[in-house]
């Protein structure tokens, strides 16, 4: 699996405006063979020329997401797989973060009623929820790193997070195409939405709060509105659970790993840290700059931290991931507290969230019993 289908976006080449230009209506490059026009696969120079004229997002927008990929094409490629949900759920978080004080996230901007909506889901977590309300028979198309619930996997493709096939979703006939903010798709889609008759519409949750409430209102407008009632009083049922039962505990020092060679963590995330927030686990790399930074080892053997999150749910790889640690003196592999954790259930801003903290919430315990018993 290649970076092509993650859900992130180009990073912007890092060359001079002038050695290609690009009709940013249609994705064609200027000089050279030209590129089908609704195929909307920008060359990484022409795509930078669109951003610079503001065609496809603010410039602030675009040096953010380029300081972002910077980083994550330097992994390998199954670092990189790793990494999509991760920057999946960071970007939503970051561009929400920035906009608060004129847009605050609010359930109603996922879209509006349709008696017979024909969806295209262009981000997994957008999936999962539209799934958990009961919404799934109206999902007609998505994206390649759509694969849970497993019946997402049978649905037809329109894209990668990378290149979207605009005439295969023209030719699908959807209502709604719903996708996260920002990214490339919205702006290559918002030109095309009204002449080929479709809606846009965003999911951009910012708390697990927002990703419950996602699922009742989601429900309401597209799925069963008793089935995703239930399920979001169930989820938020489960978060009052963890709050309740961890609130008064100690807190924990966890690394959490996105990919190990070279070596990316969770930084920056105000979703992702204030979730962990629930089990009392503190990100030893919240006030990094990057959502997603790359770390020195050194770096994490000072800062020792208590636990380590490492994003697999393979035993043998756990295993590795703990004599790693355990070679460079980091004692929380030393001790055994290195728990894997379902990478897809934790990074994505989905449903499945709260079960990755149970798990997490799990590990951070034990971490506390082995300090309050030494011998163990």
């Amino acid at each position: 699996m290649s970076l092509r289908e993650t859900e992130l976006r180009y990073r912007p080449a890092q060359a001079p405006a002038k050695q290609a230009s690009a009709d940013c209506t249609t994705g064609r490059r200027m000089s050279g063979a030209p590129r089908p026009a609704l195929q909307m696969q920008l060359p990484r120079p022409a795509w930078l020329v669109c951003v610079m004229a503001g065609f496809l997002m603010p410039a602030a927008q675009a040096v953010q997401v380029a300081d972002v990929m910077q980083e994550m094409q330097a992994a390998n490629v199954m670092q990189e797989v790793q990494a999509a949900d991760v920057m999946q759920v960071t970007q939503v978080t970051q561009v929400t973060q920035a906009t608060q004080a004129t847009q605050s996230p609010k359930p109603a901007s996922i879209g509006q009623p349709a008696a017979r909506a024909r969806i295209i889901s262009l981000a997994p977590h957008i999936t999962e929820l539209l799934y958990a309300a009961g919404a799934g028979d109206r999902i007609v198309a998505t994206v390649t790193r759509s694969d849970y619930p497993p019946q997402a996997r049978q649905l037809p493709r329109v894209g990668d997070g990378l290149n979207i096939n605009l005439e295969q979703i023209i030719a699908l006939q959807p209502t709604v195409v719903m996708l996260w903010r920002p990214g490339g798709a919205s702006s290559l889609l918002e030109p095309w939405a009204k002449a080929a008759g479709f809606a846009l519409a965003y999911s951009t949750p910012a708390s697990l709060a927002d990703i419950i409430d996602s699922v009742e209102h989601l429900g309401t407008l597209y799925g069963d509105p008793t089935l995703a009632r239930e399920q979001a009083e169930a989820l938020r049922a489960q978060q009052k659970q963890l709050h309740t039962r961890y609130a008064q505990r100690p807190w924990v020092t966890a690394l959490i790993e996105v990919g190990s060679n070279p070596l990316y963590t969770i930084g920056n995330d105000p979703l992702l840290n204030s979730a962990l927030a629930e089990c009392k686990v503190r990100n030893a790399y919240a006030q990094a700059r990057q959502a997603a930074p790359q770390v020195n080892p050194e770096d994490v053997m000072l800062r020792q931290p208590e636990l380590i999150l490492a994003p697999t749910t393979d035993p043998a790889r756990v295993q590795e991931i703990t004599r790693y640690w355990t070679t460079l003196g980091v004692r929380a592999a030393q001790q055994g507290h290195v728990a894997g954790i379902n990478p897809d259930a934790l990074f994505r801003p989905g449903p499945r969230l709260l079960q990755a903290l149970e798990a997490v919430c799990l590990a951070a315990e034990k971490v506390r019993h082995s300090h309050a018993s030494p011998t163990e």
